[in-house]
């Protein structure tokens, strides 16, 4: 059985959403993406020795921990 509807309420009044503050997250998030594929374009591009290499591959990881832990 289905309880009558007794008012209508609009959703964000229900459960709260604060439109701006997530728009703002999810522009920032997009940055960071930004960001991280520009860091995984230039490992492509260029050449380096084994050494460099994991120097930079852990530099961007810590890099996107912190970007993503919102240390960054």
């Amino acid at each position: 059985p289905v309880a009558p509807v007794k008012s209508v309420v609009a959703i964000e009044e229900k459960i709260g959403i604060d439109y701006g503050s997530v728009k703002e997250y999810i522009e920032e998030m997009e940055t960071n993406i930004s960001l991280m594929r520009g860091m995984v374009k230039h490992l492509t591009e260029f050449k380096r020795t084994r050494e460099e290499h994991k120097y930079q591959i852990k530099l961007i990881r810590e890099i996107g921990f912190n970007i993503f832990d919102g240390t960054g």
